[in-house]
């Protein structure tokens, strides 16, 4: 490659007419090869191309102006709500705490419930008393029957034995009116002729011999099979 380049230069200089040394020529023959020998260049790197960046029109310019501005102005609304919030607290901070006391509930205690009252034992407690001569102490016990269970069965037994009790005391006034109470207030009573029996024995004691022997008569003919018509004959008998 190197005698082509020479000869093409020989060439360049016979066409050109130009005169030229042995010097000169050799001068160029060294700048040559000095050209030959130098390292040949790198190739250049090439750099990707920027990215340009896209372009914003006007109207895209107002658009965002828009946006801000209505940013802005949600931003103002709640700073002045932040305010008003703000005073109330310290109107409520500032208020003087009242505090009330809270009454104390009642206590509500439950009645104790009423253990069930056996009237029975109650009245053969008075038949006791009566049988033991403790008349007093009977009659309260059958008066008890009859103020707080007027409606049992043995209210009437017991009207009679409080009767009975004034009988045996020989208050036949008080004991006729207990007796005349069994016969008008518990006709249902299985003491119910017995009380009348003993109406008459009051009259007879009281020396109402009439009323006594009055008496007698209607029990024999109102209660013909009455149990203790024999004792009502005898008494009969004596008037």
């Amino acid at each position: 490659m190197k005698a082509k380049f020479l000869v093409l230069l020989a060439l360049v200089v016979v066409l050109s007419g130009c005169a030229v040394t042995m010097t000169s020529f050799e001068e160029l023959q060294d700048r040559v090869t000095n050209l030959e020998n130098r390292p040949a260049p790198e190739p250049a790197v090439q750099q990707e191309p920027v990215a340009q960046t896209p372009s914003i029109n006007q109207e895209q310019i107002d658009e965002i102006a828009k946006q801000l501005q209505h940013a802005l102005s949600q931003i103002v609304a709640m700073d002045k709500r932040l305010i008003t919030v703000e005073n109330k607290l310290n109107e409520l901070e500032k208020r003087p705490v009242t505090v009330v006391e809270k009454a104390a509930e009642p206590v509500i205690t439950k009645e104790p419930e009423e253990t069930p009252v056996n009237v029975t034992e109650y009245y053969n407690e008075g038949r006791r008393l009566f049988e033991s001569n403790d008349y007093p102490g009977a009659i309260r016990v059958f008066k008890s029957i009859i103020e707080n269970y007027n409606n049992d069965s043995l209210a009437g037994p017991a009207q009679y034995w409080i009767g009975e009790s004034y009988y045996s005391l020989t208050d036949f006034s008080a004991a006729k009116t207990e007796f005349e109470k069994v016969v008008n207030n518990y006709p249902s009573s299985t003491k119910f002729i017995d009380a009348q029996f003993k109406i008459a024995l009051c009259y007879l004691n009281q020396n109402q011999k009439d009323k006594a022997k009055s008496e007698l008569n209607r029990i024999k003919r109102t209660y013909p099979k009455y149990e203790y018509m024999d004792k009502v004959n005898s008494y009969l008998n004596r008037l």
